[in-house]
């Protein structure tokens, strides 16, 4: 019974972001385009103003709807969490420059 229960969280990315790659590569040029710019206005937003920032002033930074951020992200949490992911995969290519 629990294999087909609804509340499975095997989409959610993991927080290594193993598959957090995966995701973006089957979306269209402009589905991945609206991806990043909402990652880039919430990782601003989350840094000025904390994560009580409702998600609206979100999507107005990034020049979506309401709806296009819930498809790509379906909480606030998970949104947090791609941020995180996204930061850290950037500074890891950041040094990897380096070497």
């Amino acid at each position: 019974m629990l294999e087909d229960s609804p509340n499975k969280t095997t989409h959610i990315p993991k927080p290594d972001g193993s598959n957090f790659a995966d995701n973006t590569k089957s979306l269209r040029a402009d589905a991945k385009q609206n991806r990043e710019q909402i990652l880039k206005a919430a990782q601003k937003i989350f840094a000025e103003k904390g994560l009580s920032i409702p998600i609206s002033e979100i999507a107005s930074q990034a020049g979506v709807g309401i709806g296009t951020i819930y498809r790509h992200f379906p909480t606030k949490e998970a949104l947090f969490e791609a941020v995180n992911i996204s930061y850290k995969m950037q500074l890891t290519e950041e040094a990897k420059s380096y070497l």
